[in-house]
């Protein structure tokens, strides 16, 4: 049986004469073959491939009803590309966009994921300016709790800054349930 290889990444050219064809701004170009490139790279990470092909992304885009690529997105009321059952690679059939709130809707009822990001969220120690140790793993909570700007406090747990606000830490490996 043939190997299946997933389309490369369109060039900047292709993209604007396909939008062009279907009657969005040239222009945009550059911000759909963003978002498309995104999608293969994110679905790779995830150990999944994507075997759409550009024209299959942008039709699935059409029928959704999105107009330009800043409908796509992570926060609320923007679009995902979803798979059918959150199972599968990336293929025609296979992938719709839904609303960021029906995607994790669907992976609550299918059971793939508890409600809320529990099960994404990552275990970490932070300690304050005065020495004390906090053990959690609900950063967003931790940080309106501390008045910490949540992405800085990732940043100090990545070891990317040495610290914010005089807060540092680390993410830990330990599975454990940690108070907030």
């Amino acid at each position: 049986m043939k190997k299946r290889t997933p389309p490369g990444p369109p060039s900047l050219e292709y993209v604007e004469r396909f939008l062009e064809r279907k009657g969005f701004p040239k222009s945009s170009g550059t911000l759909w073959r963003r978002k498309y490139n995104d999608l293969r790279n994110n679905a790779i990470e995830r150990g999944r491939m994507c075997y759409l092909s550009f024209g299959q992304y942008m039709s699935l885009a059409v029928e959704a009803g999105l107009r330009k690529p800043s409908d796509i997105g992570r926060a609320k009321g923007k679009f995902q590309m979803s798979r059918v059952g959150d199972r599968g690679d990336y293929i025609k059939g296979n992938c719709r966009f839904l609303t960021v709130e029906e995607n994790q809707q669907e992976k609550v009822d299918s059971g793939i994921t508890k409600i809320g990001a529990f099960k994404r969220s990552k275990p970490f120690v932070a300690v304050s300016p005065t020495g004390k140790k906090y053990k959690s793993r609900n950063l967003v909570l931790f940080a309106k709790k501390h008045d910490l700007h949540r992405q800085s406090m990732c940043r100090v747990f990545l070891g990317e800054r040495p610290h914010h606000k005089g807060w540092t830490g680390k993410y830990t490996d330990n599975q454990k349930e940690y108070s907030q």
